[in-house]
């Protein structure tokens, strides 16, 4: 079910965006808020902490399930991009409100431009992917003088595209179907240099990663 058509029932909602499936339970915000308030009279604070981690999971779509290892991810960020030395890579996990949700960042860059590339797992957690992930399901051509938007979808991929037209700067991405969103930006690139940078890397392998179980 898309965006465009939300279902939803007396106590649950759901929305629909590749790579995962947004569930808001209304009994179980109801039902972890009851059990926080009766944790805080009691002065029980860690069970207090646990159910508002399990009310925030609950107002926030669900916790949507284990992430892609950050390890897995930086093996599809390559050590050169589109002719620029890497400068710098990051893989990380971060975990917050009983949340976990797993990103690889890294530059490139020479004397005169610079790309930065981002691969996100948006798919692990649900209001993560419907916050960022939203213009995956829209369809958008918009320009003016200076600048072009552009999202649209090829082969099953949703891409967004954002660019000056005097080539100073570009922005690309990719939200694949299992809920990762690939990202790079161009400084000193135009939007032909990000798409060729986009399509040197393994789109393909990349899409292929599941969560574990």
């Amino acid at each position: 079910m898309t965006m465009g058509s939300v279902g939803s029932s007396s106590e649950q909602t759901t929305f629909k965006l590749p790579g995962t499936d947004i569930t808001l339970d209304t009994a179980k915000i109801e039902e972890a808020s009851r059990k926080m308030q009766e944790a805080q009279n009691s002065g029980d604070q860690a069970a207090a902490g646990k159910a508002m981690g399990d009310m925030m999971g609950a107002a926030l779509g669900g916790k949507g399930g284990n992430p892609i290892p950050p390890e897995a991810a930086k093996a599809f960020v390559p050590a050169q991009l589109a002719g620029l030395n890497r400068t710098s890579l990051e893989a990380r996990s971060d975990a917050a409100m009983g949340l976990t949700f797993s990103s690889v960042e890294a530059s490139y860059a020479n004397d005169t431009q610079s790309l930065e590339v981002k691969v996100q797992d948006l798919g692990s957690v649900p209001a993560l992917a419907m916050a960022m992930g939203a213009w995956a399901n829209s369809t958008v051509e918009r320009e003016t003088q200076t600048e072009v938007e552009r999202v649209f979808k090829k082969d099953g991929v949703s891409y967004k595209e954002e660019y000056a037209k005097d080539g100073s700067r570009a922005d690309m991405s990719m939200m694949l179907g299992n809920g990762v969103m690939l990202e790079v930006t161009g400084q000193g690139a135009g939007i032909d240099a990000v798409r060729a940078a986009l399509a040197s890397m393994d789109v393909k392998g990349l899409s292929t990663l599941a969560r574990p179980q």
